[in-house]
């Protein structure tokens, strides 16, 4: 009997391959439905944008530490500057309030935080620009501190226009997606750090890091312009109304 129990559970070698094989293409096929269901969604430059974010060096990173060590920052002042780092961040959730108070719309206040990030970050990139190699730490320090605030107010808007213009049945689907692309945003910052690995070309990744947030900054001005002029509807497959958004 007990030979019998086991047989059953582990079966035969061609059923297991049959059970392999459609277990893979049935995952594919889940996968492809959720790619093209997060290309179609009118969110999805949203997405996109808020994922280009994460392309940067410009956070708390193991390369931006490396780079502090190696230009003899001590090890005090990093730990102060991450600490900093972190409270910034943390003034992200009441700043994205007050300016919501302000514009009475969740997209506005999301597009004032993204550009004012890449603002904020832009002193670092124009120091690289006018300096060269020998450009200013001190103000890259700066940069990277100040923008936390709308780093974290421009995720804090971003999860809520998630939530708010996401049918309940295809949330999780999305953000299954979205995080498979920050994920790739991340790997492709790790990528950059590795060909650019010395020292002295850690002014290129700055200007990286920055056109990122600047394309990801363009990219939602554009969803803006598309999505935020009127309402619009997303439809099932058969033609039904699933979630109306004003706009």
């Amino acid at each position: 009997y007990e030979s019998r129990k086991r047989y059953t559970q582990i079966g035969t070698f061609r059923n297991r391959l049959n059970y392999h094989r459609n277990g893979l293409c049935g995952n594919l096929h889940l996968c492809m439905k959720k790619w093209l269901l997060y290309m179609t969604h009118p969110m999805c430059l949203a997405s996109l944008a808020y994922c280009l974010l994460f392309l940067t060096v410009l956070n708390k990173d193991v390369s931006f530490t490396s780079y502090l060590r190696w230009y003899e920052t001590p090890g005090y002042l990093i730990g102060a500057i991450w600490a900093t780092i972190s409270l910034f961040s943390s003034f992200g959730g009441s700043v994205a309030p007050l300016i919501h108070r302000v514009t009475r719309s969740l997209t506005e206040t999301g597009l004032i935080a993204v550009w004012l990030l890449w603002v904020f970050l832009f002193p670092a990139s124009l120091s690289v620009l006018t300096n060269g190699r020998s450009f200013s730490v001190t103000y890259m320090i700066c940069s990277v501190i100040a923008s936390r605030i709308w780093f974290s107010a421009f995720v804090l808007i971003h999860s809520q226009l998630m939530e708010e213009r996401i049918e309940d049945d295809d949330y999780e689907r999305i953000m299954d997606i979205q995080k498979a692309i920050i994920n790739f945003s991340t790997i492709a910052s790790y990528v950059m750090v590795i060909f650019y690995s010395l020292p002295e070309d850690f002014a290129i990744l700055i200007n990286i890091s920055t056109s990122s947030t600047l394309l990801g900054s363009v990219i939602y001005t554009f969803w803006c312009i598309l999505y935020d002029r009127g309402p619009y509807q997303v439809v099932d497959e058969i033609g039904q109304l699933k979630l109306y958004v004003r706009g």
